[in-house]
């Protein structure tokens, strides 16, 4: 699964339109479909589930 990270200092505008408070934040994104904010504990494990879970939700509307 590819992984992008995005310098919030240097692309305001994407900040500004997912409404991003606190850094770092992550989205899930599967085939170009955005399906939830990542919300866990910064560990590989619990980052791993929470993506495991995530891409199998439906896809939502963008924040």
């Amino acid at each position: 699964m590819p992984v992008f990270e995005v310098d919030a200092v240097h692309n305001g505008g994407l900040v500004n339109a997912l409404d991003i408070f606190h850094l770092p934040a992550t989205f899930i994104y599967r085939d170009g479909q955005y399906h939830r904010e990542l919300k866990c504990e910064p560990l590989p494990g619990k980052i791993a589930e929470a993506i495991r879970q995530g891409q199998h939700l439906p896809a939502e509307e963008e924040p």
